[in-house]
């Protein structure tokens, strides 16, 4: 049966045109190396991984629960082989936790920088419709098709944090506008069990310093009827949610101290050493508090720059961080850098921070405290 000349042109038209041109919505498939709350901290992780993939890189915008997330992810294709290929390279050389990505949009030119491009060049979204994105459940189904390696991803792009002159009342909710604008670490692993999988609930650190010393806050999702709160005296290591922050003082990971803040306000803190020796023998002057809040708990620091050992420096100081949250429940632990117990490396591979001006002073800290005997 012959076909008719028009309906041959229509399909050979249809083979050689992009995606879109004739109206036609087909599956693309990109490769998503990260997820981020905040669009800056997206942008400057899609220039810097732009550059070193030689690859231009989309910042898409999507919902899930019904709150806004921007994904760092390949330019969208249809060669479904040879996007498989990229996520094994960039697994192995770059994000161990990369995962695949599918939508039903066409095919669009994002505009964003190359590998040649300045550092600081503007970072555009791409013009995917986050509406016929697929959802949470469907996303987690493609990592499972295309297993996650368990390799233990090391941070190695410093991040800048925000040095201001704000003070904040320290009752453990991030209602202060200074957090809204400070850097946001938000992507989590599973690292006990030591799977390195995506948490059931969502974890937000924000971090910004003054010239007294560094604060931290975190929004912690959970839902209400599973949190546990259990009082205790300082340092007493029993199952309660609550968070932890490990800072490489040093900046060369030779040494640090750790901080924990549990639900219902108990401290626990200590020094560590390499590569992962953390003990309980040494209190510091700091101060914690934490707050139920409507979907979880959350919880602020203040850590004096005065009592923290660190090297003399006239140029910017580095520091090393790392973030641990316990989900007493469900017994399992979260963290960022990924860096579960399992592996070897600890206080080399936390993630490197950049502060500007940090020069504290020595001070002296007074602990007044009582002692008696009776003797009848």
């Amino acid at each position: 049966m012959k076909l008719p000349l028009a309906i041959l042109l229509l399909v050979a038209c249809q083979l050689l045109l992009p995606s879109g041109v004739l109206g036609e919505n087909r599956t693309v498939i990109s490769v998503v190396l990260g997820s981020y709350s905040s669009h800056d901290n997206a942008s400057q992780i899609a220039v810097q991984y732009s550059s070193r993939l030689n690859e231009q890189l989309v910042v898409h915008e999507v919902k899930v629960n019904g709150r806004p997330l921007y994904r760092v992810l390949t330019v969208p294709s249809t060669n479904e082989t040879h996007v498989v290929q990229r996520l094994a390279t960039i697994r192995s050389e770059l994000i161990s936790t990369a995962w695949l990505f599918r939508s039903t949009e066409e095919i669009t030119n994002p505009g964003l920088p190359t590998a040649t491009s300045n550092e600081h060049s503007p970072v555009k979204t791409s013009s995917l419709d986050s509406a016929q994105v697929q959802d949470s459940a469907e996303l987690v189904a493609l990592e499972i098709e295309t297993p996650v390696s368990v390799s233990i991803t090391t941070a190695t792009d410093s991040i800048s944090l925000t040095r201001t002159d704000s003070q904040i009342v320290l009752d453990g909710r991030l209602d202060e506008p200074v957090w809204d604008s400070s850097p946001q670490f938000d992507t989590f692993y599973i690292l006990e069990p030591d799977t390195l999988g995506k948490p059931r609930y969502r974890s937000e650190v924000r971090v910004f310093y003054t010239a007294e010393g560094l604060y931290i806050g975190t929004k912690n999702e959970q839902p209400e009827d599973t949190l546990i709160s259990r009082l205790s005296s300082r340092d007493a290591d029993i199952n309660r949610d609550g968070v932890s922050v490990t800072l490489d003082t040093s900046g060369e990971g030779l040494y640090g101290l750790w901080f924990a803040i549990n639900l219902g306000g108990s401290l626990e803190d200590g020094v560590v050493l390499p590569e992962k020796q953390y003990s309980t023998q040494w209190d510091g002057p700091w101060t914690g508090e934490s707050a139920v809040t409507p979907d979880g708990y959350s919880t602020e620091m203040f850590l004096p720059w005065s009592m923290m050992a660190m090297p003399n420096t006239d140029s910017d100081r580095k520091m090393g961080v790392y973030f641990s949250r316990k989900v007493a429940h469900i017994d399992e632990r979260w963290g960022y850098p990924a860096l579960p117990k399992t592996g070897s490396t600890l206080m080399s591979a936390l993630q490197p921070i950049d502060l500007l001006g940090v020069q504290p002073s020595q001070q002296f800290a007074f602990f007044p405290f009582a002692a008696s005997t009776y003797n009848q």
